[in-house]
């Protein structure tokens, strides 16, 4: 805030001072004005009445007075008397000043409020010839006067510079730290929590440092916070995977010293096996969540071809899918490669063929299209993934939520299908994890299209 109040009064003070220097001049103009007026009527006088002679002697004597030179001429444009010359001195431009004796009525004729270099005053004497009086450049003029017009440029190029000087400091010492703000607020979002600004403008004493200072507690809150929540969770899980194995040995043992005539306990044992491999379902999908984003340095990525890893999907899809009645198709080129991790793509692909097969009705298609993607606005070149189905879809709002972790859509397509929520995550991450894309939509025709861009 300061700045702001000592640019104004900086700028307001420079302004002032050059603004009186401007009044000074021309209140200097006002006094040589009417000394020239004086000495153009002493001029004329002398003329008529002691001649040329007389007028020459008279320039000497008020150049060496005032240092002014000066001239006579008359009404026909002649030059009377010598002045005193200058080896720099050019040709004076006589204008014609009689042509148009309307235009000139007034007695005296001068402008000193433009810089004054060569001033002119127009004389009648009592006899009604008509003079006029030039003052040649000379050091009195320059001594004496100056020009209000350089003042004028001089006080734009103060204010100017004075308003940049601020405008530089605002920028360093206001702008540059809000950008720094700015870029670690995205690094956060994006899952950076070691993100941290107090050695930029933590040091500051002034209200930014303090905004750094709280930036960085909040963030260090943050990440101890989401930490900790990740080393809960993968303690769990890996505590729940312990009981659950056992659990699935006892269902195991049970079932072999079980007769074939005891259904009913049978029964019990599938449903009891059919919970048990959701549980382990769901802390598979949590491990590996939480792995995704944690490891995601360490994945290896090497050539992948994708029509092979896509193929030997649609194959072990086709079990489940023949039990709807649905046409799973492919079209892939069978070169086609990109860079990337085969593990995770193709848990990726199966979350997403998966779901399109739990959410499509019977006797529905699902499309698994693969396209070069020559045009798109990524700078580098990729394949886009179209994996289409015939189910219900979703809503814009429900597509806006799809990739949060156990999101469910609250409609018939999630009612009767189970499922946590958290396969769209794991696509998600996978696809973020490989520098690509993915976008959801609900065509005219109904269903689901899930579009994935991998660069090549």
């Amino acid at each position: 805030m300061a700045v702001f109040w000592l640019t104004i009064i900086v700028s307001t003070g420079a302004n002032i001072t050059i603004t009186m220097q401007i009044s000074n001049i021309e209140h200097k103009a006002d006094k040589i004005r009417s000394q020239i007026e004086n000495l153009a009527n002493d001029a004329v006088s002398i003329y008529e009445t002691s001649g040329e002679k007389a007028l020459t002697k008279w320039y000497k004597r008020i150049y060496k007075r005032y240092e002014i030179r000066a001239i006579l001429i008359s009404q026909n444009k002649e030059r009377l008397g010598r002045s005193v010359r200058k080896s720099h001195d050019e040709h004076d431009d006589l204008d014609d000043f009689f042509e148009d004796n309307d235009k000139h009525r007034s007695e005296k004729i001068i402008n000193f409020r433009r810089p004054m270099i060569n001033p002119r005053v127009s004389v009648i004497s009592s006899s009604g010839q008509h003079y006029v009086f030039k003052v040649l450049p000379s050091p009195y003029i320059h001594k004496k006067l100056g020009s209000p017009s350089e003042y004028r440029w001089l006080r734009f190029l103060v204010t100017l510079i004075i308003i940049s000087i601020a405008s530089f400091w605002l920028s360093r010492h206001v702008v540059k730290p809000v950008v720094i703000l700015k870029s670690a607020s995205q690094k956060m979002a994006s899952g950076q929590l070691s993100t941290r600004v107090s050695q930029s403008i933590g040091r500051r004493k002034d209200e930014l440092g303090e905004l750094g200072n709280s930036f960085d507690n909040m963030a260090e809150q943050l990440e101890r916070t989401i930490t900790g929540q990740k080393q809960l969770l993968r303690d769990i899980s890996h505590e729940i995977r312990t009981p659950l194995t056992r659990q699935r040995i006892a269902i195991d043992l049970i079932r072999e010293q079980l007769g074939e005539d005891d259904a009913f306990t049978k029964e019990l044992l599938e449903k009891i096996e059919s919970q048990n491999n959701k549980l382990n379902e769901l802390i598979e999908n949590l491990l590996t969540l939480n792995r995704l984003g944690e490891e995601a340095k360490n994945v290896t990525i090497e050539p992948v071809n994708l029509f092979e890893l896509l193929k030997a999907l649609v194959e072990d899809a086709e079990l489940e899918a023949n039990t709807k009645d649905i046409d799973l198709q492919l079209r892939c080129s069978e070169t086609t490669s990109i860079h990337g991790n085969s593990v995770l793509l193709g848990r990726a692909f199966e979350n997403v063929v998966g779901n399109a097969l739990k959410y499509s009705p019977i006797n529905a298609a699902i499309t698994i299209e693969v396209v070069m993607d020559e045009d798109s606005s990524q700078q580098t070149s990729g394949f886009t993934i179209k994996i289409s189905d015939q189910g219900l879809g979703l809503s814009d709002d429900e597509i806006k939520k799809a990739f949060t972790p156990f999101y469910r859509a609250d409609n018939s397509r999630t009612q009767n299908t189970g499922g946590y929520g958290l396969g769209l995550a794991i696509v998600k991450r996978v696809v973020d994890l490989h520098k690509g894309e993915i976008t959801l939509h609900t065509p005219d025709e109904g269903g689901l299209c899930v579009t994935i861009w991998l660069p090549a």
